[in-house]
């Protein structure tokens, strides 16, 4: 993607389609109303044959107005133009975007929620661009910026809000959807949530599994930042990621997943010149360790298991009878 093209203005921006087979460019993307947004392609998503790209409003330009479009991949075609049913100025409207299969969600990030300017989150129906939910936090304050990172799989959604505070001051959170209902489902923030970690600054999902970057927590040492495995269906945190080499101002945190693999980006590593970046693979499943332990606990409260244990505290107190038979 680019932000900055020359074909019509400036702002104007475009996104290119890949073949991730070959590596070859198949199309590039343009919105049909270009002179009325500003920074398109700063957001993007794709989910089988459709894409979706979003803004980054120019508020001396556009007065903050955004808005997200819809492309069919095999054609390289604009399908729909997104915006939402109470469109303000200066909301950030489609600061970040993303789709899974025929649902689409945008964050707008200075929208006003529960609260004036707290940031909301739009569902939106793919197929006929109709939207479904605004998206707020069930205690959002003023400038939490949620909606500034989103992310979607299958009915569940995961907004970021890197500026909450209710682990200290920026400590970050973020928050689980319903896509079918809008009913906030979890809201997560790191066990050891410390001010400034922008947690949710970066946010994934896939199944039953979330991921989310705090790139200004101080583990590896100040802003080396870490990411944060969590499970969707109960909302508890299953691992910390931190890079082994983790350095001061690392900015670690940039997160992706897909089934048991999770990526995290480090754009301000400097293993191969100053702040050069670095990614790093981890196993999104806990240790072989843990899950033993878990199935071994399991199965001595199975049923089976305590039979066993009757019967054999039963034969341990029998005393033995020497047998009189033949000899």
């Amino acid at each position: 993607m680019t932000q900055l093209d020359g074909d019509t203005d400036f702002t104007f921006g475009a996104a290119y389609l890949f073949d991730s087979t070959t590596g070859q460019e198949r199309f590039k993307l343009t919105p049909s109303d270009g002179w009325l947004v500003s920074g398109f392609g700063a957001s993007v998503g794709i989910s089988g044959n459709t894409a979706i790209v979003g803004t980054h409003p120019d508020p001396e330009e556009h007065d903050g107005f955004g808005a997200a479009y819809l492309f069919d991949v095999t054609t390289g075609e604009e399908r729909l133009r997104l915006t939402p049913s109470d469109t303000v100025s200066f909301a950030d409207f489609s600061w970040s975007v993303g789709i899974s299969g025929n649902t689409a969600i945008v964050g707008a990030r200075s929208a006003n929620g529960a609260k004036f300017g707290t940031g909301a989150a739009y569902v939106f129906d793919a197929t006929t661009g109709e939207q479904r939910f605004k998206l707020t936090a069930s205690d959002g304050e003023i400038r939490d910026v949620f909606g500034e990172t989103v992310a979607i799989s299958g009915n569940t959604a995961i907004v970021g809000a890197s500026l909450d505070d209710e682990a200290g001051t920026n400590a970050g959170a973020a928050y689980l959807f319903d896509v079918t209902t809008g009913e906030q489902l979890f809201k997560l923030t790191a066990s050891d949530g410390e001010e400034d970690d922008r947690f949710g600054w970066s946010v994934a999902i896939d199944g039953n599994t979330a991921i989310v970057g705090a790139r200004l927590d101080d583990d590896g040492g100040s802003n080396a930042g870490a990411a944060y495995l969590f499970d969707v269906i109960t909302g508890k945190e299953l691992l910390k990621f931190t890079a082994s080499d983790a350095a001061e101002g690392d900015f670690f945190g940039s997160v992706a997943i897909s089934g048991s693999v999770s990526l995290v980006g480090a754009h301000h590593n400097d293993d191969a010149g100053q702040q050069s970046g670095s990614a790093y693979l981890f196993n999104s499943i806990p240790e072989p360790s843990s899950l033993l332990l878990a199935i071994v606990a399991l199965l001595s409260l199975s049923p089976f298991a305590r039979c066993r244990q009757q019967r054999r505290t039963r034969h341990e107190k029998t005393p033995w009878i020497p047998s009189h038979g033949a000899r």
